[in-house]
């Protein structure tokens, strides 16, 4: 199990932040005010910031 390779974490990462931004992208299409999209995109560039800090 301790073989987790970098490249399957890069995959683990980019695939968590792209379903992130899915999902942002839909709640923003359902609840439409300009200002909630783009808290959405903070959130999602907070979010990868923090990834990258482990």
């Amino acid at each position: 199990m301790k073989k987790i390779t970098k490249v399957s974490l890069i995959c683990l990462t980019t695939f968590a932040t792209i379903t992130t931004i899915a999902a942002t992208v839909i709640a923003a299409r359902v609840s439409s005010p300009k200002f909630k999209l783009k808290q959405g995109i903070q959130k999602v560039i907070n979010l990868s910031k923090e990834k990258k800090d482990w």
